[in-house]
Order: C-alpha cells, then sequence, then structure tokens
C-alpha cells in the first residue's frame, strides 16, 4: 500500500553524529596512532628521529643538494686566483712549469760536502778527496760517479808522481848510478805507499759506489773472474745513480 504523504509531512529527526570507534581518527601531539602512548625516546608520529635529519634536508653548516656553498665556484670553474686547467680535468701548474728536481733531492743526496751520510752528486775534486779519506772504511750508504772518479783522478796522480821518479832514476844511471837507483827506489817506495794506504779506502768507495746504482757491495768480487772480471765491475762502476739505492743508507736521527 503507497503512503499518501508527501516528503514534506514526514515528520522531521534531528541528525545525530555518528560515533567513532576507538582509537580512530587523529593522534594527538605525543600519541601512537592507535591511541596508545609512545615508547621512550620514539620521535612524535610522522617527525625523524632524534638526532636525524629529515627526509631531502642537509646536515647543518652545509648546502642544499644540487646549490653550491657560498663564496665557492662552479664544479670545474678555477677559484679565483687559481691557474686555469688547460683541458677538463688537468692539474693546474705554474706559468713555465715546475723547476726540475736536482739529484741532491731525487736520489737524496749530501747538502754539503760535510754530510758524509749521503752521497755528494757534483762533487768537486777537493770535496771528493777529503770525503775518500774520511770514508777510508765506510761499507755502508752510496758514493756517487763523481766522488768514485775524483778519487781514481788523485791515486793516479799519485801513481804518476812515483812513475816520473822511475824515469829520472833511469835517466840518471847514464852519469850516476848510485844517484839514479836512489831516484828509482824512491818511486818505486811512493808507489807501494800509494797501493797499500788506498787498498783499504778503494774497497769501501767500490763498495759504496754499488750501492749507488742500486747494486749489492759483493758485487765487486766480480773482478776476480779471470780476464774479464776488471771489465765487468768498471762497467758496474759507471753506470748511473738510482733512487733505488736509498735503500743502502743508514737512517738519519733527529737530532
Amino acid at each position: 500500500m503507497v503512503d499518501p504523504r508527501t516528503p514534506d509531512e514526514y515528520p522531521s529527526t534531528p541528525a545525530q553524529p555518528v560515533p567513532m570507534p576507538e582509537g580512530w581518527g587523529p593522534a594527538p601531539d605525543g600519541a601512537a596512532p592507535d591511541g596508545g602512548t609512545l615508547p621512550s625516546g620514539a620521535a612524535p608520529y610522522g617527525a625523524a628521529p632524534y638526532g636525524a635529519m629529515p627526509h631531502g634536508a642537509a646536515p647543518y653548516g652545509e648546502a642544499p643538494y644540487g646549490t653550491q656553498p657560498y663564496g665557492t665556484q662552479p664544479y670545474g670553474t678555477p677559484q679565483p686566483g687559481a691557474w686555469a686547467p688547460q683541458y677538463p680535468g688537468a692539474m693546474p701548474f705554474p706559468p713555465g712549469g715546475y723547476p726540475p728536481m736536482s739529484p741532491q733531492q731525487l736520489f737524496d743526496g749530501a747538502q754539503t760536502p760535510d754530510d758524509l751520510a749521503r752521497p755528494l752528486y757534483g762533487a768537486r775534486f777537493p770535496d771528493a778527496c777529503r770525503r775518500y779519506f774520511r770514508n777510508y772504511a765506510t761499507f755502508t750508504g752510496r758514493a756517487s760517479r763523481s766522488e768514485y772518479w775524483w778519487a781514481f783522478a788523485m791515486q793516479g796522480l799519485a801513481m804518476l808522481v812515483g812513475l816520473i821518479l822511475v824515469w829520472i832514476g833511469a835517466a840518471l844511471m847514464a852519469t850516476s848510478q848510485s844517484a839514479g837507483n836512489a831516484v828509482i827506489w824512491s818511486g818505486v817506495v811512493a808507489m807501494t805507499a800509494v797501493v797499500i794506504a788506498c787498498l783499504v779506502p778503494n774497497l769501501a768507495i767500490s763498495w759504496r759506489r754499488l750501492h749507488d746504482t742500486n747494486l749489492g757491495g759483493p758485487m765487486y768480487f766480480l773482478s776476480c773472474i779471470p780476464y774479464l772480471g776488471g771489465l765487468i765491475l768498471l762497467i758496474l762502476l759507471a753506470m748511473p745513480s738510482k733512487p733505488e739505492g736509498r735503500r743502502f743508507d743508514l737512517p738519519r736521527w733527529p737530532r
């Protein structure tokens, strides 16, 4: 049966709010979403944990991601006052290039002739002779080529003096045999004294010269090989210096 009343004739009743179940709805500050309490030390809902940066935020004192720090140039642009690289990614270099390293710097050589713990590269004749006798029996460390060959030249000059005396004595034999014999024997004694006096320092400086070429000192005994030993040793002694020879140096103790 159809109700003859129009919609306006229905009795009106005020709308009642629908109660929300417990635990629903937004959580108050400091509360868990389910209506309970937060554990000790936990951050409020939606906030970053204590001590952590929010997502996307830069650490304190740093520029946000994608922005240049204050006062810096964009990536690839040289800073004010710096040399501009010649091509992207090149290291800057001063105008005219860097000065070449000296042998004293490259090979850790002696800075003064009195530094006997290191080899003296570019040694002069007086300095080489003085270092030769001061390192009379030193088998540790190194000796540069200039030190070695100047010492060799000094011995050659000393032997030449004795040889000249022998020649003079031989010339005097024609006029005075006794005077000639005296001069000859003085030359022989002089050459013998040079050989004996230089025996140990010759071995020591050859030992150190081999160290400077990054070879062990016992390589000196290759000279004992018949016929070719002396030539082999001469070639080894004439080899250039190598930075690896620094392993034969004694450490420098702080003063």
